[in-house]
């Protein structure tokens, strides 16, 4: 399966394997977390590894990566600052790089976190066009307190081989004080699929047909299951 959705790894203190059981957000203080997860759904085994430091200032740094079997292996770092504002209200801003393949993709990004409900806008300029993706998380265990596992519903705005479209995560996990982590994650989202064209032209006078692959964005529904450890 090879998705289309890369943009949203771009900053993975907002995936659903960063070790914090509330706001995808980085926590307030200093310190380093990193951590190596396993990721399987019906299609693909993948692998990440991530690492995270922040100073008392609010200023972090995070690098990311990720190898699929029988694929490419990615790279993402970001730097950026967090803001808490009031006890409700924390802001982040910062920017991003993603390495997929030798092609490189920059992007700033910006966003808060109030209460239950976080917001990250991810701006990036691609082929002379200014895009504009867009991330909402919903923190269940800040309307439920007592759930014995940590769940989020997060929702995707962004443009794709030309296309507006959207996706939507249901995310359950659970952090152990031994470190291990175990989670599930329910989504409809999209993905590059392959389509045969069939292109008409004239030529000399002459009636020609032609047939290539174009990719085009396509749906589907996906289970992923993720393993892994914390340090």
């Amino acid at each position: 399966m090879n998705m289309i959705m890369f943009w949203v790894t771009l900053f993975s203190l907002l995936t659903a394997h960063q070790p914090s059981e509330e706001s995808p957000l980085p926590n307030l203080g200093s310190g380093f977390n990193s951590g190596l997860y396993i990721n399987y759904d019906t299609s693909t085994l993948d692998i990440d590894g991530i690492f995270e430091f922040q100073a008392n200032n609010g200023l972090f740094f995070e690098i990311w990566g990720n190898s699929q079997i029988n694929s490419n292996a990615s790279l993402n770092t970001s730097v950026g600052i967090i803001k808490k504002i009031n006890s409700r209200l924390i802001t982040v801003g910062g920017y991003s790089n993603y390495i997929d393949n030798n092609l490189i993709n920059h992007e700033i990004f910006f966003g808060w976190s109030v209460n239950f409900f976080t917001a990250i806008t991810f701006s990036s300029l691609e082929e002379g066009d200014l895009l504009f993706n867009h991330l909402g998380i919903i923190d269940i265990n800040s309307l439920v307190s007592k759930l014995p596992f940590d769940l989020t519903f997060n929702g995707i705005s962004s443009t794709e081989l030309g296309e507006k479209g959207s996706d939507f995560f249901i995310n359950f996990s659970k952090n152990f004080q031994s470190g291990l982590y175990l989670g599930y994650a329910f989504s409809r989202e999209r993905y590059e699929d392959e389509q045969m064209k069939t292109l008409t032209y004239i030529k000399n006078g002459e009636t020609f047909t032609k047939t290539q692959i174009i990719s085009v964005p396509a749906k589907n529904f996906f289970n992923t299951l993720s393993l892994g450890i914390t340090f």
